[in-house]
């Protein structure tokens, strides 16, 4: 259940900023992820689980890939992914921290923060920590 959670989160992930006037208003629009790195988290996996991560990591990257993150300026978000066959749309909130390095959504009552760890006006990269490691979500303003 914790692959779910990590896959989860990393839904959540799909939603940050660009640089070129204030965090908040390059945020807002949509943002398709582009990129994952899952390295770090298949590094902490247990042995004997590790046969069955790497067969599940290519379906679990595709899947993020197809997510869409869309903020808006008065603070929600909607978040739309496909994952095998099966189309998925979610609302909620966002907020950034006062520093703009940390973004947290709100979606049906779960509370998740990720690490903005590039800005730039068309690129973001996030990181979310777990348990299991982090994922890293390279993300293109569309």
């Amino acid at each position: 259940m914790k692959l779910i959670n990590v896959f989860v989160v990393s839904a959540l992930a799909l939603v940050m900023v660009a640089c070129g006037g204030s965090a908040k208003d390059n945020l807002v629009g949509k943002w398709q992820v582009t990129g994952v790195d899952m390295s770090s988290m298949m590094e902490s996996i247990p042995e004997e689980q590790k046969a069955f991560m790497e067969a599940m990591v290519p379906m679990m990257e595709e899947a993020m890939k197809s997510m869409t993150m869309e903020f808006a300026a008065d603070g929600k978000v909607t978040q739309k992914s496909s994952m095998m066959g099966q189309e998925k749309e979610e609302e909620g909130s966002w907020k950034l921290s006062d520093d703009s390095k940390k973004l947290t959504i709100t979606t049906n009552g779960n509370e998740e923060s990720m690490d903005i760890t590039e800005l730039s006006a068309s690129k973001m990269v996030v990181k979310i920590s777990e348990e299991e490691g982090e994922i890293s979500l390279t993300m293109e303003k569309k």
